[in-house]
This record gives structure tokens, C-alpha cells and sequence, in this order.
């Protein structure tokens, strides 16, 4: 991992332009379940809903002012969904697990997280197995995991 200092927080409104680019990219639509290109009024309204249940978090990079990505979270009764973007100009440098386990050090501590990722994201399945989750179900196109 390149030694890129970086800090974790809230999302905010001022970043959902950046991350409604990101999830419009290609290469990572592709790797969503749900294929659907949003609106960017739907991505406005979904963003507001979930800042406000403090479920989306920001990787920032402290020197150079850049977001590095994106956890978000969807809480459950005993676990939380979780999901992590990484920005198109980060991705590479083996930043994904750091983070994750960053997050899972700082918030939420007292929740099991899941994660449900594509067979083919290799590079996801390797950063969510890295930070300490166990594969307990692969079948047909998904991995879910669990920590």
C-alpha cells in the first residue's frame, strides 16, 4: 500500500456530485447488482435519505484535498450491509483493505457487517477476505460474507 494519509467521515450534500460520477462510471456499474443508471435527481434524493441516517462515509485524502472513496452502509437489525467504492484515480494501490478495516476500527464496532459482492469482482472479494470476512455463501453470480 502506497503511504497516502487519509481520514474517514460523514458524507456530506457537497459530495454527492463526485460519487454520483463514480457510480455512473462503467467499471463499476458493472460490478452492482442492480444495473440501473440513476437519475441524478434519484441519486439527490437517495443521497439525502442516507446522510441523514449517517450511513454513507467519505475516505478522504488528507495531503491533496481528493476523495479516495466510499463506504456505505445499510443497517439491519443485528448487521449492516456494507459496500465500499474506491475512486477511479485511487483504485490499484492497495488502499481498499486499509480502509475498510479503518472503518470497521471506528464505526458501527458493535454491528456484524455483510457483503454481497459478484463472483468476478476478484478485487473485492480479495479486500473484504483481507480485512477479516469469511465467504459462508457462493452461489451462481454472488459471495456473501460476513465479519
Amino acid at each position: 500500500m502506497q503511504n497516502i494519509k487519509y481520514k474517514i467521515r460523514y458524507g456530506k450534500i457537497s459530495d454527492l456530485y463526485e460519487i454520483y460520477l463514480w457510480e455512473s462510471d462503467i467499471n463499476i456499474k458493472k460490478n452492482y447488482f442492480n444495473q440501473k443508471f440513476y437519475s441524478l435527481n434519484e441519486h439527490i434524493k437517495w443521497w439525502k435519505i442516507n446522510i441523514k441516517k449517517n450511513n454513507l462515509y467519505i475516505i478522504e485524502d488528507i495531503e491533496k484535498k481528493l476523495k479516495i472513496g466510499l463506504i456505505s452502509i445499510k443497517r439491519e437489525k443485528k448487521y449492516a450491509n456494507i459496500g465500499i467504492i474506491i475512486s477511479p484515480i485511487y483504485r490499484g494501490r492497495g488502499l481498499c483493505t486499509h480502509i475498510l478495516n479503518s472503518y470497521l476500527n471506528k464505526f458501527n464496532k458493535n454491528l456484524h457487517h455483510k457483503a454481497n459482492i459478484k463472483v468476478n469482482n476478484h478485487s473485492s472479494i480479495i479486500c473484504f477476505k483481507k480485512a477479516g470476512f469469511n465467504a459462508y455463501s457462493i452461489k451462481d453470480e454472488l459471495v456473501k460474507l460476513v465479519k
